[in-house]
């Protein structure tokens, strides 16, 4: 279940989307579920800098977060959904990645 706070809401063709974004260790995560049934949950690494050593202070990166925009959640949605996610379906989580510099979707 999502949390109230920090929640927001997207509607892809009449469906109805959880969007919330948290960050972990080096890069943004965005998690998403379809709003009206506990399905599949979709985790999208936001890759920031590819080239960036895991080494480094993963504080830079949070400080150059670009801004998760509700655009960039429906385009990873889509993505997700004509690779193979099923929002409507209960399972493990589908983790895919996210570069917002060259906007490569890759499922995990």
């Amino acid at each position: 279940m999502f949390p109230k706070k920090g929640t927001r809401s997207l509607t892809i063709d009449d469906d109805k989307y959880l969007w919330r974004v948290s960050v972990e260790e080096f890069y943004p995560i965005i998690l998403c579920r379809k709003a009206d049934v506990e399905g599949s949950i979709l985790e999208v690494s936001v890759i920031l800098n590819p080239g960036r050593s895991k080494n480094e202070s993963p504080r830079i990166d949070i400080m150059s977060n670009p801004e998760i925009t509700p655009s960039m959640v429906r385009f990873v949605i889509v993505k997700a959904v004509d690779s193979g996610w099923r929002p409507d379906t209960n399972g493990q989580l589908y983790r895919t990645s996210f570069n917002h510099l060259t906007k490569e979707f890759k499922c995990n």
